[in-house]
């Protein structure tokens, strides 16, 4: 180090520092997601946006389906505990009778799917001919008629001539696959691409706000801040008389604090770049988490955003940074 007039600050002092900016940062992206963005990215049916189109198509595409039953109050539900006869209805009129793929409704928002035949559904739906199947064709005076839709197999019922009616074990059994068929059907539901893009709209204005709010909460305190003060103070190093030099100990550069500054509004865009906002915290937490541990270890107690940037922390209640060796000499002089 050339400049013999710096001194580091303790690691008590710049953690100080370091919480400052952080409250400052977390207030700030408070205040852009709650109030400065969240009139933008927010549905709101007060106004026809973007995001409220969408999210009422996805909202009209479950309702339309028939898949969902009004509640007792009066709001729109899937079916739970249901029996295997209200089941049964719900499930043959998506696919086959009053079918959502047949409605105007569908047609017009772009879907393309027609409904199943009687025999698409014997065969994809109710399984038949397979071993596992719990339905087998329908017979009319004891010929097979595939048009129909089959029935229970016999083996369900307490006797083979079904005049007892179906076994406890029967009754599970089929109330345990029109659950799992019924839930199947909304994963059916799913694969219209008019559905995926409003759901994938409506879950992305969240991911928008959180990324804009986050950027704006990390570009004023660790750029704006900075880059307009001529010691390039954040709040909490001003707080706590915290400079910046390089690694001789003197100025640093424009481009130095501009690299400083971007580790977090970067991490800040990562959400949109891998589609992942759950990894936002994970990887702002192992940024924070890497910086300390050098801070800790290494001899000059630098941190991430040192290294990345060649700058060091400097505290001036101690220290002198000067422009070049060439001013600290003539400052040397001067004082002599």
């Amino acid at each position: 180090m050339l400049n013999r007039h710096i001194n580091l600050p303790t690691l008590t002092t710049r953690t100080a520092a370091a919480l400052v900016d952080f409250v400052i940062f977390v207030g700030l992206f408070l205040l852009a997601s709650f109030v400065l963005f969240d009139p933008i990215f927010t549905p709101s049916d007060d106004h026809s946006s973007f995001y409220y189109k969408n999210l009422l198509l996805k909202n009209e595409t479950l309702v339309n389906s028939g898949l969902f039953v009004k509640n007792s109050d009066n709001y729109y539900t899937q079916l739970n505990n249901g029996s295997i006869d209200e089941y049964k209805e719900i499930i043959e009129k998506y696919y086959l009778t009053d079918t959502y793929f047949d409605s105007e409704w569908y047609i017009e928002n772009g879907g393309s799917r027609s409904p199943l035949t009687i025999e698409e559904y014997n065969s994809k739906i109710l399984l038949i001919g397979n071993d596992d199947s719990l339905f087998e064709y329908a017979t009319v005076d004891g010929t097979i008629d595939k048009s129909l839709i089959g029935v229970y197999d016999k083996s369900l019922y307490i006797d083979e001539n079904k005049e007892k009616g179906l076994s406890e074990d029967g009754k599970a059994s089929l109330l345990n696959f029109y659950i799992t068929t019924y839930k199947g059907c909304f994963s059916d539901l799913f694969n219209d691409k008019f559905y995926l893009d409003a759901y994938n709209n409506v879950n992305n204005a969240g991911t928008y706000q959180v990324v804009v709010s986050m950027v704006f909460a990390s570009v004023i305190p660790y750029l704006i801040v900075p880059l307009l003060n001529k010691k390039h103070f954040t709040a909490g190093r001003a707080i706590f008389k915290i400079g910046i030099s390089n690694h001789n100990g003197f100025e640093i550069k424009f481009y130095q604090l501009i690299i400083r500054g971007l580790p977090p509004i970067v991490l800040s865009l990562l959400p949109l770049l891998i589609n992942d906002l759950f990894a936002l915290m994970p990887i702002y937490g192992g940024y924070i988490f890497i910086s300390i541990v050098t801070t800790i270890i290494l001899k000059d107690k630098t941190s991430l955003p040192d290294l990345i940037s060649f700058t060091r922390l400097v505290d001036l209640k101690s220290s002198s940074i000067y422009k070049d060796e060439l001013d600290m000499v003539r400052n040397e002089d001067e004082y002599e």
